[in-house]
This record gives structure tokens, sequence and C-alpha cells, in this order.
């Protein structure tokens, strides 16, 4: 027979997840969103309207009435407050206002299929954007967001590259001998593991949360660099520093968040000769033999990162520093950024010659 005193042990694990949902109230239709785009992302990153055999998966038109019927629930479960900030409505209504004119456009396109086709898409982009900004949410429901993208994208990148790696023509995964898949397209497949790179090192600069997460955070963001790099965008090398450079800069802990870029760029520096060997190496005959050996890199990498993570982040809890010692470090990391920024623009100025 329960009692009390068995019930409250579930009661106090229960408190947690029922403050969250009671403070950020449409919490879960945000989350199913979420589910929603990493889906679109193995769906041939949402290109294509509908499923079907040739191009399984979420089509972007069933996957914009899910995120419409969510709006809907939403709005009518729990009305946006009133007023609403002035740069939210001046977003909506400029957003609202390219919508209605991707519509109007369809009047004088000459291909007016291909106009009706992305007018609907500006309306999915309406919809995401309405659902994630009518209503206020809080840092820990933000950052639950935030994580959820970021795991999302990294299972999905783990699952493609383990059906590439077992499959009997694994250059189906491929287009000239760079990583295509899930979504058809080099630079697309680069930008989707880079989307999930960067909410995934966010979590493990984040010490509120727990440790277990930040390793499983650190290791997912070492796996999707290397991804990216098996898909060798020359747009993404030289984008890729600048931004990793704004990430530090603008995140609050810049100490965490050095460390943790610090971490992956320095594990996928050593891993490297395996990735880029995939394409630079090629022959049809050791095709297979080159992923597997990328594969395991990969996998080697992304755990070792998880276990770096996750003592960091049980070592991070133990100390405290003070407000003096926390603007020191963070000045420090400044610096070292500024120090990275000087020192790569004078190499890039002399290879220019």
């Amino acid at each position: 027979m329960r009692t009390t005193e068995t019930l409250a042990p579930a009661r106090g694990r229960l408190e947690r997840p029922l403050a969250l949902l009671r403070a950020n109230p449409t919490l879960i239709p945000a989350l199913a969103a979420v589910v929603i785009l990493v889906a679109l992302g193995g769906s041939e990153a949402g290109f294509y309207p509908i499923g079907n055999r040739e191009h399984p998966g979420l089509g972007w038109y069933p996957a914009s009435l899910l995120l419409l019927a969510l709006l809907v629930a939403a709005a009518i479960a729990v009305p946006p407050p009133r007023p609403l900030p002035r740069a939210v409505v001046a977003a909506l209504a400029l957003l609202a206002g390219f919508t209605a004119w991707s519509y109007a456009s369809i009047a004088w396109a000459e291909q007016q299929g291909v106009a009706w086709d992305g007018a609907n898409r500006t309306a999915l982009y309406l919809l995401v954007f309405a659902l994630f900004a009518l209503w206020p949410i809080t840092a820990r429901a933000g950052m639950l967001l935030l994580g959820a993208l970021g795991l999302g994208i990294t299972g999905l990148g783990l699952v493609e590259l383990l059906k590439a790696d077992a499959s009997a023509e694994p250059l189906l995964y491929f287009i000239g001998v760079r990583l295509a898949e899930p979504a058809g397209y080099i630079n697309a497949n680069v930008a989707l593991w880079t989307l999930g790179l960067w909410p995934c090192l966010y979590l493990a600069c984040a010490r509120e949360v727990h440790p277990v997460l930040r390793g499983l955070a650190l290791g997912g963001a070492g796996l999707l660099g290397c991804l990216a790099l098996l898909g060798q965008s020359r747009g993404w090398v030289f984008a890729l520093p600048l931004a990793a450079l704004l990430f530090v800069a603008l995140m609050p802990g810049r100490a965490r968040a050095l460390a943790a870029v610090g971490a992956v760029a320095v594990g996928i520096f050593f891993a490297r000769g395996p990735l880029l060997a995939v394409h630079d190496a090629f022959t049809e005959a050791g095709f297979d033999g080159l992923l597997a050996d990328a594969t395991r890199s990969i996998l080697l990498l992304a755990g070792v990162l998880a276990v770096v993570g996750l003592l960091a982040a049980l070592a991070d809890r133990r100390v405290r520093l003070t407000q003096a010692q926390h603007r020191t470090v963070d000045r420090a990391a400044i610096v070292a950024v500024a120090i990275v920024l000087l020192g790569g623009g004078g190499a890039a100025v002399a290879a220019a010659g």
C-alpha cells in the first residue's frame, strides 16, 4: 500500500518539470516544433513538399500543417500576452508583409506553380517564427529548446553516419565524394550539422546543465563538426572560425565557451587525417575502408569529448569564483580571442601575398 512517504519522492521529481511548464505554458508546442524541424532536417532538409517512395520522410507541406495546428492550439489554450514587445510586433509585421507579397507575386509570375510553392515556404517560416516569438519563455526553457535542437541534430548525424558506413553502396550518401545526406546537397548538409553544432556548444558551456548532458553536448559538437568537415565546403572553412570567435565573444561565460570551442577544434584537428582522406585519397576499391576509418575516428573523438566534457562539468561545479575573478577570466578570454583574430588576419594577409 502506498503511503504519503512513498509518494513524496515522486512528487519531488515531478515538481521541477511541472514548475517549468507553469512558467512556460507553450513549452510543449515549442518542443513539438523542434521535433518537426529536426525531422525536416532528416528529410532532404525539407526540400520536397510531400514525401514519397523516391524521397521518403516528412515533406514541408505536412510540416506546415502540423506547425499551423500547434500555433492555433497554443493561441487557443494560452492567448499571447498583451501588449507584445514592439520588436516582436515589428518583426512579425515585416515577415507577414513579406509573406503577403510572396502570395501577391503569383499574379504576375511567369511560373505560377513555383511562385505558389515559394509563397507557401514563406508562410512556413512565418509560422515557425510566430510559434517561438509570440510567447515569452524563461532562460531554462530556452536552454531546453536549444538542447533539444542540438542533440536532435546530433542523433540525426549519428544515425546517418552509421547508415552510410553499414551501407552496401555508401557512395549514395556522397556527391563528389563529399557527404551530402540527409540533405541531398553538400552545402545544405554542412549547414545542417553546423546548425546543431552551436546549440551543443552552448549546452556544454552552461554550468546549470547536468554534467552528463554537458558531456553529451560536447561530444555531439565534435561529431557534428566532423560530419561538416566530411562535406569539405570551402565557405564553411572560412565562415566557421568567424562564427566561433563571435560565439566566444557573445557568451556570458567566455572562458567556458573558449574552452569548449578549443576542445572541439583541437579534437577535429587531430582527427582530420581519416576524415579528409575520404575525399582526398578516394578510390572506388578503397572507399569502404576509408569511410570505416573516418567513422571510427569520429566515434572515438565524440566519445573522448563526451568524457572530457563530463569531467570538466563535474570540476566546474566544485569551483566557485568571485565576481572579480569571473571578470578577470572573461577578460583573458577576450584577449585570447583578439590574439586569434590578429594572428589569423596576419596569416591570411601573408598567405595572400
